[in-house]
């Protein structure tokens, strides 16, 4: 049973731009590395481009969906993350509200003194935007092991998770 869903809209496109450069910057490397007697090496900064090009560009076309549900299994509540590439969607994070033991919220300035804060074992981040606004982090304590969400959720998907935190 799912309590709330909610897919994050892109606010800006820079992956998507710095896919484009990049990828223009390693095609141009490419054609100038014939000009040039040590050609080998800007071949090599070129496929390094290209490479960055399609690892943005991945990035670009993904889209995530945080669901907060009832699990199937023993029936507590549990934050699902899902990624859609495509036709595919794909569970990519399953992890029980009972092991959440510090939310915060926080904007791009203040991102950096927090992110300090967190010693995590795992960092998993699941924003659509390279640098969002709004960024809320999630710490999880599973099996002794502490992991930490990075995502970009809306208020009204925040006030229904401290609801069923607090039930």
């Amino acid at each position: 049973m799912i309590y709330f869903s909610e897919s994050p809209t892109r606010k800006n496109h820079m992956a998507a731009v710095l896919a484009l450069l990049c990828g223009l910057a390693g095609i141009a490397t490419f054609a100038c590395a014939n000009f040039i007697d040590y050609g080998a090496i800007l071949q090599t900064i070129g496929i390094v481009f290209l490479m960055i090009a399609v690892i943005l560009l991945s990035r670009a076309l993904v889209k995530y969906t945080y669901c907060l549900q009832k699990a199937d299994a023993d029936g507590l509540d549990e934050l699902a993350v899902i990624e859609q590439r495509g036709q595919k969607r794909t569970t990519v994070c399953r992890l029980l509200l009972s092991d959440l033991k510090q939310t915060d919220v926080c904007t791009a300035k203040t991102e950096k003194v927090l992110r300090r804060t967190y010693h995590a074992d795992r960092i998993h981040s699941y924003c659509l935007d390279l640098f969002p606004n709004r960024v809320v982090y999630l710490l999880f304590e599973e099996d002794g092991k502490r992991i930490v969400l990075r995502l970009q959720a809306s208020e009204p998907f925040m006030d229904m998770l401290e609801r069923l935190i607090s039930e």
